[in-house]
Formats: C-alpha cells, sequence, structure tokens
C-alpha cells in the first residue's frame, strides 16, 4: 500500500485477526510467507529462469503479494524475476506518484501503462453505416470511453482504412494496436476488457 512500510501493508489483510491468528504484523507477514511458499512448492508454480509479471492494483492483496515474492525471490533456491504493472486508468484525480515510491522502494522493476496513452481508441465510421456503427459508438459512450471518430468518407481514408483492417467492413475498433472488424458485443466488449477499460463509466462521456 502506498506510503506505509511493508509489515504496515501486511497487516491491513483483516480489520481483525482471525481466532487464534497473531495480530503482530512481523508475525503475521511470517505466517502468509509460510503458506504462500508452502502452495509454491506444492504445485510448482516457480521454477528457475520465470519471470513473474505482478499486476499491482495499489490495492492491499496485490500489494502484499508482491512483497511476500519479493521476500522470497532473495532466499529463494532458484533464480527468478519479478516484475510490477500498475495501470493507471487515467481517471480525474487520481495520482500516482505515492504508488510508484512504493513500488521503486521494493526495488523490483515495474512499469505504470497509462491507459489512454498506451491504449487509445478510435471509432471508424461512415455517414452510410448505419445501425452497426451507431451502436458502436453507445458501447462506447456507455462505458463512458475516451475515443477518437473517424469518417471513412473518400478514397483515401478507404485506403487508409484497407491498410489497417484488411477490409472495408464498418465499423472498425482500434485499441491500442488492436483490430476489430464489425460490430459484435461479446468482441466489442473482451477488446476493451484486455485493454484494462472499466465495463462501467469512471471518465467524462464522449461526445456522440
Amino acid at each position: 500500500m502506498p506510503g506505509m512500510d511493508r509489515t504496515a501493508t501486511l497487516s491491513l489483510l483483516g480489520e481483525a485477526p482471525a481466532p487464534g491468528a497473531t495480530s503482530d504484523p512481523a508475525r503475521r507477514a511470517a505466517r502468509l510467507s509460510r503458506t504462500m511458499l508452502a502452495t509454491v512448492g506444492a504445485y510448482g508454480l516457480i521454477e528457475a529462469g520465470d519471470r513473474i509479471l505482478v499486476a499491482v492494483s495499489g490495492g492491499k492483496d496485490s500489494a502484499t503479494l508482491l512483497d511476500l515474492l519479493a521476500r522470497a525471490r532473495r532466499k529463494a533456491p532458484v533464480d527468478f524475476e519479478l516484475v510490477a504493472l500498475h495501470l493507471d486508468q487515467g481517471q480525474p484525480g487520481y495520482d500516482g506518484a505515492p504508488l510508484a515510491a512504493w513500488l521503486a522502494s521494493l526495488g523490483v522493476p515495474f512499469e505504470i501503462a497509462r491507459l489512454q496513452k498506451d491504449f487509445p481508441v478510435t471509432l471508424y465510421t461512415t455517414p452510410n453505416c448505419g445501425e452497426p456503427c451507431a451502436l458502436a459508438r453507445t458501447a462506447l459512450n456507455r462505458r463512458s470511453i475516451p475515443f477518437t471518430e473517424e469518417q471513412v468518407w473518400n478514397e483515401e481514408t478507404a485506403e487508409k482504412l484497407k491498410s489497417l483492417s484488411g477490409s472495408a467492413q464498418l465499423p472498425v475498433l482500434v485499441v491500442g494496436r488492436s483490430v476489430l472488424s464489425g460490430y459484435e458485443p461479446g468482441q466489442f466488449d473482451a477488446l476493451l476488457d484486455s485493454a484494462g477499460y472499466p465495463a462501467a463509466g469512471s471518465y467524462p462521456a464522449a461526445a456522440a
């Protein structure tokens, strides 16, 4: 948890310890570490040369997991790498600096991906597209996802679209480097989900 030391982070795992459990943060950390290492050993979850990506939301669960793995790596009988990834969704007022400082203090390589920068959304439409384009636009606005809409209206823009998607089918949704032709609700949402966009609106709604 940003702004707290590792022991304090682990102490936040519950409002109160379970019956028979210790309330001492250091002892609780040791107990969690033993449980994690036993699970890793029982199921062979970590092998020599593994590169493990830990998705860190900034909450107590992912922060604790990363901290435990970082501690375990220093004493592990095999070499493995840890990389932390935090996704900054660009929500208004969010300050990722405390989390970045905490990640740096762990000594684990990390990356903070900026959602709208790394996975910008562009919707290609045409005035003659009709219902499919309207549904695609509505789907983006329903999730309040910021997007750029580009109209395909002449030969030049049509060639640009064809080079991008390999076809002239519309609408075309581009999320980062991923391209989806046509509108099918499940595929549309799956592509947005895979980039990390929230299912419910967290941004100011994009203009239609």
